[in-house]
């Protein structure tokens, strides 16, 4: 092999490791990426979570003031 083509075929390797350097980057910001996605989607999760259960609570404590409002209303008219 010439100086010219071992300069030539050093080139390609070179330019081949950086492109794969730059699949390698890639790669890792696309896991990185989904992995920020995947933390959001749970947060947003578990903060519509939260919102129902307190939903669910408010809804249940609702009942209870009206259950016991009909109680004592109740108790009043018959006395």
């Amino acid at each position: 092999m010439s100086s010219c083509e071992c300069s030539k075929r050093d080139h390609q390797i070179t330019l081949r490791y950086h492109e794969m350097e730059l699949e390698k980057a890639e790669i890792k910001f696309k896991a990185e990426k989904a992995e920020l996605e995947l933390k959001q989607y749970k947060q947003e999760f578990d903060l519509r979570l939260q919102k129902e259960k307190i939903d669910i609570e408010i809804g249940r404590k609702k009942v209870q003031l009206e259950t016991k409002h009909k109680a004592t209303d109740h108790t009043h008219t018959h006395s």
